[in-house]
């Protein structure tokens, strides 16, 4: 983040390995449609503890390593989770709409 500002993100392991999961389908999907040379994804760990604090490694989010991909990964993964979700709600809405047309019908 910027001068100044510190960010503590607290993930757990099952949702650590759903944001890896999405960003390994993300990246296959890249690497199929772009031929790109990109370093081989990086596997996060699986526990609460695996990523170094700031304060033991202050540089660790200035050099553009593992910190910033990880924070780049669960903005990704809110994203597509969030779009998953209005889409879903939106296919209720319409299966909703679907059903009070043919009760209007019958009430009539």
């Amino acid at each position: 983040i910027g001068k100044g500002q510190t960010i503590e993100l607290f993930i757990i392991p099952e949702v650590m390995h759903l944001i890896s999961q999405q960003m390994k389908r993300c990246r296959a999907k890249d690497k199929s449609n772009v031929p790109q040379q990109q370093k081989p994804s990086q596997s996060y760990g699986t526990d609460l503890l695996s990523m170094p604090s700031p304060s033991m490694q202050s540089d660790i989010f200035s050099e553009g390593s593992f910190g910033t991909q990880l924070l780049i990964d669960v903005a990704a993964w809110l994203t597509v989770n969030g779009m998953k979700s209005e889409n879903m709600q939106f296919r209720m809405l319409c299966q909703q709409s679907i059903d009070n047309v043919t009760r209007k019908v019958s009430y009539q």
